[in-house]
């Protein structure tokens, strides 16, 4: 019931790591040796042992970073209204 009213609160948020996962990535969070707010995302899938280094985004929150890896990985999120 919890996951349900998260997603509820924040669709855009919860689309764009559907979005992520869907094309291979997935989010480690935000980088905890950067002073600012710098997010950082893998290829492949968490049980995988990992031989790419993360990609590691800054942006002001998450749901953002999420936007500019999908463009930048030509998998532009909607325009919303």
């Amino acid at each position: 019931m919890r996951r349900v009213m998260r997603r509820r609160e924040r669709p855009e948020y919860w689309d764009s790591v559907h979005r992520l996962m869907d094309i291979g990535w997935y989010r480690e969070g935000r980088d905890p040796s950067a002073p600012e707010a710098y997010w950082r995302f893998c290829q492949g899938h968490t049980r995988e042992t990992i031989s790419a280094p993360p990609r590691i985004i800054a942006a002001p929150d998450e749901t953002t970073a999420m936007h500019l890896l999908l463009q930048e990985l030509g998998h532009n999120p909607p325009v919303s209204d």
